[in-house]
């Protein structure tokens, strides 16, 4: 096994590689993940540099695997990455995609047509990247920071909040033209978010209270929709979440044993 300092990681969706980011050595490792592959499994298979000067952070994958989008903690830069395993220019930084106005503080997520990214500053509010044109826009003025995803739908975004809403979940809407945003309030600190795969409901860690806590997403159920509707104890100080592509299993990371 290879031990690894990182800041962000993303499973590749046919699960046979890890994409983690590594900002003190700027660059982005590909590591395997495919208990089958006994060669590779737990190792190094592929090193990415991105950004002279840059420190790369947040990781996100498109639904086909084959673009990996890096953000950077230190310039207002995301970077696109070939992962397609059938391209001649595989593991290779193919653009970086600039946004002068933000100052970029660890939420990324692809949209599910992968058409856009949204991502969390911590000047200007959640952003959004489309990837045809390059055009960079304001989606939300909400206080968000780290965790970052978007439902199966597309209907909404979901945000952990930053210092100044440590303790809440941002939902922001993506198909109204003012993009509304809902606070739902778990208090103490929620590190990161992930929806289910079946879009009715999304999950947040709560570092402070140990916790992981369970937000509906499910409109047709309006007495529920955006309310904190189950929660479960977790291992202490839980830092991320994630599940798998069927939402049959959910992985909670924790810093302590």
């Amino acid at each position: 096994m290879t031990a690894l300092i990182f800041v962000s990681a993303v499973v590749a969706p046919a699960r046979d590689l890890l994409y983690i980011s590594r900002p003190d050595s700027a660059d982005v490792v590909a590591v395997g993940a495919d208990p089958a592959a006994v060669l590779t499994f737990g190792h190094i298979v592929q090193r990415i540099p991105v950004g002279e000067g840059g420190r790369p952070d947040a990781v996100t994958i498109n639904g086909a695997g084959t673009r990996l989008f890096v953000g950077d903690e230190r310039l207002p830069v995301h970077y696109q990455i070939d992962t397609d395993s059938r391209s001649l220019t595989r593991f290779n930084v193919l653009r970086e995609m600039n946004d002068s106005a933000a100052v970029l503080n660890g939420g990324l997520a692809i949209s599910p047509g992968s058409d856009k990214i949204y991502y969390t500053t911590a000047n200007e509010g959640v952003r959004q990247f489309r990837l045809a044109d390059s055009v960079a826009s304001a989606l939300s003025t909400t206080t968000a920071e780290r965790g970052a995803s978007v439902s199966i739908s597309g209907i909404e975004a979901v945000f952990a909040g930053g210092v100044a809403a440590s303790g809440k979940v941002q939902l922001v809407d993506l198909l109204s033209a003012t993009h509304p945003t809902t606070s739902v309030e778990l208090g103490g600190s929620i590190r990161d978010v992930t929806t289910m795969p079946q879009g009715t409901s999304a999950l947040a860690v709560n570092n402070t209270f140990n916790r992981l806590h369970v937000v509906s997403l499910d409109y047709t159920t309006p007495s529920t929709y955006h309310q904190p509707v189950s929660e479960v104890a977790t291992g202490a100080g839980p830092v991320a979440v994630a599940t798998n592509q069927d939402g049959s299993l959910v992985a909670v990371a924790t810093p302590r044993v």
